[in-house]
């Protein structure tokens, strides 16, 4: 009885992990009227959905712009402790940034004892997209004291922000800093900021 019990629990974890590869897999390729049914699906059949699960719903809700149906994913993700994990997180701050909820992104990420470089690279992001180039500077700056490691598409929006500052000695150090590190090597990625 025990064993059967055992198989019982590691099918479920399957079912979880199947439903799971549906949604994200949907969620992946733009199929996003399926993710969304395979969601609904699967609370019709009562399977609970996991942080993996949740991910995926609010990758569709931060394309779409459906602020209202984000939120309601992050309720749910705080009632089932799954804001706590760093992609959960990281979705959130993405679908937050998406729908042009600045603030709501910026507490996420605040609140996040964790962050990793798509953290900030979101949270980044988020500033210079909306045209908060001090912020984007500012951000960028508090991930160097992090002794986080910026990637290319940290420093690419970090000079993007020095040029719409005209920030010209910071980009030049950003610029430095890519020449060192070997990030965009081709030059590409420098062109607007000169």
């Amino acid at each position: 009885m025990e064993h059967a019990q055992v198989s019982l629990g590691e099918l479920i974890t399957s079912y979880v992990v199947l439903w799971n590869a549906t949604v994200n897999g949907h969620a992946q390729i733009g199929q996003f009227e399926m993710v969304l049914k395979s969601f609904r699906r699967m609370n019709d059949e009562g399977v609970v959905p996991s942080r993996f699960t949740a991910t995926g719903v609010l990758l569709v809700f931060a394309v779409t712009g459906e602020l209202d149906n984000g939120r309601i994913i992050h309720g749910f993700a705080m009632k089932m402790g799954y804001d706590s994990g760093i992609a959960v997180s990281n979705s959130l701050i993405d679908m937050y940034g998406k729908c042009k909820c600045v603030e709501d992104a910026l507490g996420i990420f605040e609140m996040m004892s964790e962050k990793d470089i798509f953290s900030w690279n979101s949270i980044i992001s988020v500033h210079e997209q909306y045209g908060d180039y001090d912020g984007t500077l500012r951000l960028f700056d508090r991930m160097l004291g992090a002794r986080i490691r910026p990637d290319l598409v940290t420093v690419t929006i970090a000079l993007s922000a020095c040029s719409h500052l005209a920030a010209l000695m910071h980009g030049g150090e950003i610029h430095g800093y890519m020449i060192v590190s070997g990030l965009g090597k081709d030059g590409k990625d420098v062109d607007d900021f000169y």
